[in-house]
């Protein structure tokens, strides 16, 4: 069966029609964000297969039960948690790749780590790393910005202590088997989390808390 072939007309187009129907009336406002929103080709980072409905609005199964999270939430999150310049970032979970060249160009210092191999495009700036996902990446540390692209119960306490104080979390975060996109900051070294918006993404089984026992 030969390759699907994609216009990259379409491509633009499709990625401007993202801009401007689904983030910006869904209040993401943040101009350097929509900027590597325009400029990063999140096909690039899909399996091939996928690459035709980069731009929907929704989760793309990556199989071996991951999902890329939809465009629209990612947004959301990086938009709230308010990225500056020389920042340093670990974004975490499937399709890392993608959120870190966001943030990459943003200006940030970017870590990625997905616990798959993949074939995606490693943008200048951005160090990209296979391994656990709630293990984190100590030896880069510590972050100012911690982003997870998958929902978690808890974030746990690698990547808590690889987060810097004052350093802020963006993650949607399961509460009621709800995911609630939600932003975190660290002080006194402890995480408190203030959502304001839900979100359908993709529980990471990694972060879920542990199991009380019971009789």
């Amino acid at each position: 069966m030969s390759a699907t072939v994609i216009d990259r007309d379409d491509m633009d187009a499709a990625r401007q029609a993202m801009i401007d129907s689904q983030l910006r009336p869904n209040g993401v406002t943040d101009k350097a964000l929509l900027g590597a929103m325009a400029d990063v080709r999140r096909e690039h980072y899909l399996p091939e297969g996928k690459r035709a409905i980069a731009y929907r609005d929704r989760a793309i199964d990556l199989g071996s039960g991951r999902q890329a999270m939809a465009p629209t939430p990612l947004a959301l999150l990086i938009d709230r948690a308010a990225p500056k310049a020389d920042e340093k970032a670990l974004v975490v979970g499937p399709l890392a790749a993608y959120a870190a060249a966001l943030l990459c160009e943003m200006g940030l210092e970017v870590v990625a780590l997905d616990n798959e191999t993949t074939d995606e495009p490693v943008s200048d700036g951005v160090v990209v790393k296979n391994g656990k996902l709630e293990a984190g990446v100590a030896d880069e540390g510590p972050y100012d910005l911690i982003l997870v692209v998958g929902a978690v119960e808890m974030l746990g306490e690698a990547l808590t202590a690889q987060l810097g104080e004052n350093g802020r979390v963006a993650a949607p975060v399961m509460e009621g088997g709800v995911s609630r996109l939600s932003i975190g900051r660290k002080v006194g070294g402890e995480i408190a989390f203030r959502s304001f918006g839900d979100a359908q993404v993709a529980r990471l089984g990694c972060f879920d808390r542990p199991k009380s026992f019971q009789f």
